[in-house]
């Protein structure tokens, strides 16, 4: 009973919430994602979407790097990057999942791990690495508290690089952006 009156309490305050504050258009969030040139890699242009569903808005950019590798002599990997910028001013509950990296959060298996990680030493975040035949590895983390930032890389497991990508962001001037009144 406790926990329903909580999420009545917590739905009638976020939902006034969202009247007053918008997110910020994935145009605006655009210019920040990773622009820097990776050799043999064909940067594609940004896409995004900022949609607003039952009084809800969600923002988000997104951009792609793609590469052709030859694995062996007749076979062809494909390696990508994705980079996006998510907006999740009104769900707390996406940035409230790096709460729980603080703590030492660390996970091992027979072909990867995850574990806690902090963006710039100050965003909470995870990095996750598979190093299996299929390869992958992805940073997350939240950001000032309202924005929701991923790396992925498909067909590599070199996170040195996706984090090197990702630390071309400016953070700080992220953070400033206001949305459209």
């Amino acid at each position: 009973m406790k926990k329903l009156i909580l999420f009545a309490l917590a739905f009638c305050f976020i939902l006034p919430l969202s009247a007053q504050i918008k997110v910020i258009s994935f145009k605006k969030l655009q210019p920040f994602l990773p622009a820097k040139e990776i050799e043999g890699f064909k940067r594609n242009k940004p896409t995004g979407e900022t949609q607003t569903v039952m009084g809800f808005s969600t923002s988000q950019a997104s951009v792609n790097y793609e590469k052709l590798q030859k694995e062996t002599d007749t076979a062809f990997v494909q390696v990508s990057y994705k980079f996006t910028i998510q907006d999740v001013i009104l769900y707390p509950i996406m940035l409230a999942q790096f709460n729980m990296y603080q703590q030492n959060y660390e996970r091992e298996t027979e072909t990867g791990y995850e574990k806690a990680y902090a963006l710039k030493d100050k965003f909470p975040g995870k990095i996750s690495v598979n190093s299996s035949d299929y390869k992958s590895c992805k940073i997350e983390a939240g950001i000032g508290n309202r924005f929701y930032i991923t790396g992925e890389c498909d067909g590599s497991d070199d996170v040195k690089l996706l984090e090197s990508l990702l630390l071309t962001i400016d953070f700080d001037k992220l953070i400033l952006v206001e949305s459209d009144k």
